[in-house]
């Protein structure tokens, strides 16, 4: 049983999970605006992750997360989407 955030966060380490937001608010634009911005950095994560050839699904939670589906190298990843659970 885990017993903290600390060790969530080390045992998604070992086995390899990278969680990582759509998108961060960094203007008074607003998060659509932001998503925009984020898309590239986004982009190229995943254009490196693909040259990797590991076995890498997507977690796409909420609209925004799936603006990343519209990306070029996305179709090379398995991918799963849900609504956001804020």
């Amino acid at each position: 049983l885990i017993q903290s955030a600390t060790e969530l966060f080390i045992g998604m380490q070992k086995k390899g999970i990278l969680l990582l937001n759509a998108c961060l608010a960094l203007t008074p634009l607003g998060v659509n605006e932001d998503a925009k911005m984020w898309l590239p950095f986004i982009a190229t994560l995943l254009d490196n992750l693909a040259m990797t050839k590991r076995s890498i699904t997507l977690i796409l939670l909420g609209n925004i997360a799936r603006k990343i589906q519209t990306l070029a190298n996305v179709k090379k990843f398995k991918q799963i989407t849900a609504e956001h659970p804020y």
